[in-house]
């Protein structure tokens, strides 16, 4: 009696152990699955397995009184300076304009996100 008495007792600590750890394992292996929000714009939402986009990328901009900068493909650039053949020959806070020869490319931080207009808000009603 005291022996079946035990081994009840063992069983029900040990599904207790494993009831409280499953908790914690399974919150840890969703964390990973959690994408780093602080990774360049240009690795969010990519797969490893996913092919780069064909020629350059504009990754990054910095403007400041001092100087602007941009990060191309991963490297720094300054306007004047050499990417491939084409020269840098305006850094704005959302596009990059290469120059090679002629021929000009503009390169855009975002170039999935598309502006439009929206109503000026004429036709909201007053108060009054």
């Amino acid at each position: 009696m005291v022996e079946a008495l035990k081994k009840s007792i063992k069983s029900l600590i040990a599904q207790a152990v494993l009831m409280l750890l499953f908790p914690i394992a399974a919150s840890n292996a969703y964390a990973e699955q959690l994408r780093d929000p602080t990774r360049p714009a240009d690795m969010l939402g990519r797969g490893q397995s996913e092919v780069a986009a064909p020629g350059p990328v504009l990754q990054y901009v910095l403007i400041s009184p001092q100087r602007r900068i941009a990060i191309i493909s991963g490297k720094t650039l300054k306007v004047g300076d050499k990417y491939g053949d084409a020269h840098v020959v305006g850094i704005s806070e959302t596009e990059v304009v290469l120059q090679n020869g002629k021929t000009q490319q503009t390169l855009k931080l975002f170039p999935d996100v598309h502006k439009r207009l929206t109503s000026s808000g004429s036709s909201a009603k007053s108060d009054h």
